[in-house]
């Protein structure tokens, strides 16, 4: 979930995204839907009613899978989605002003990865660099996951 503060239309709106794998294995269109919500605990969606509720697919260009994601908000600007493509790489792409909809702007095959799952990102303040985490090999909850680590500040 996402709120529009800060960036784009800056109207407060709280948005949801969440993942629907059977729309790509039915119309090989992204598994994505965003619903707008009336506060961050709902309701959301088209049932919803004012001022927020609503039901969007969101039209991407890059991130046009069915994999996992995350979506980020860099300091300042339109946020991104970081998502696991069909070929299980990982790319990103930048949202409107809405938050709702791709503009084809970003990255495919980020870092190299070619078998990965669950992406996410932070920006470490500290350092000025944005840390992303993802499991490799694409397997969450396996021993040995590329997510583990034996303590949060190791290596």
């Amino acid at each position: 979930m996402i709120q529009r503060t800060g960036w784009g239309a800056n109207d407060g709106t709280w948005i949801l995204w969440f993942n629907a794998p059977a729309d790509y294995n039915r119309t090989k269109a992204n598994a994505y839907y965003a619903m707008g919500c009336n506060s961050p605990t709902g309701p959301c969606g088209d049932g919803a009613g004012a001022p927020h509720g609503s039901t969007h697919k969101p039209g991407l260009y890059i991130c046009g899978g069915n994999g996992d994601f995350d979506i980020v908000i860099p300091a300042g600007g339109p946020p991104v989605v970081l998502c696991t493509q069909a070929d299980q790489t990982l790319s990103s792409e930048q949202l409107d002003l809405w938050g709702t909809n791709g503009v084809n702007i970003g990255s495919t095959h980020l870092a190299g990865l070619t078998n990965v799952e669950s992406p996410s990102a932070y920006y470490d303040t500290t350092h000025a660099t944005w840390i992303m985490t993802y499991s490799d090999p694409n397997c969450g909850y396996c021993t040995g996951s590329g997510t583990t680590a034996t303590n949060p500040l190791g290596t």
